[in-house]
Parts: C-alpha cells; sequence; structure tokens
C-alpha cells in the first residue's frame, strides 16, 4: 500500500469476506488505499467465500460464481484492451 499513487495500474480485487489465510480486511483497506490515490479499482466480494473460492459449489456451473467471473472479464476488457 505504500507504493499506491496515482500512477498506480487499475487494479481487481477478488476477496472471500470469510478466507481464514489471508483476512479479508486487507483488501478492503487496500481498496480505500487505491480509491484515495484516485486509482482505477474494483474489489469484488465473494460471500462467505473462502481463500480458494474459484472451484466451490461447481466452479462456473454455479451462476453466482459464473457471475463473479463475468465481472472479471468485464474488468479485464476494460483495462487490457487496446
Amino acid at each position: 500500500m505504500k507504493n499506491v499513487d496515482e500512477n498506480y495500474p487499475p487494479t481487481l480485487l477478488l476477496h472471500g469476506d470469510n478466507d481464514t489465510d489471508v483476512p479479508y480486511v486487507q483488501s478492503v483497506l487496500f481498496a480505500e488505499t487505491l480509491k484515495r490515490n484516485g486509482v482505477e479499482y474494483e474489489l469484488i466480494t465473494i460471500e462467505d467465500g473462502p481463500h480458494g473460492f474459484d472451484g466451490r459449489n461447481g466452479g462456473l456451473a454455479d451462476p453466482e460464481n459464473a457471475k463473479v467471473f463475468e465481472r472479471v472479464l468485464t474488468f479485464l476488457d476494460k483495462y487490457l484492451k487496446g
């Protein structure tokens, strides 16, 4: 967070709020830092999500997981397509 300034690249944060490996608050604090510095970002919170949430409940066959994946693709399209 100490290296974030207005030149920091757009950042996508995905975090399960039930992560027992990396506290969810770390992503919240990082998002606040990005916002304070005018950096484009998105914080996607996975409700009740653990650390490794991408394979839970059937992967992309689960509608909630598919919605998150669509948000990821939208973010990447916005910032990586030239």
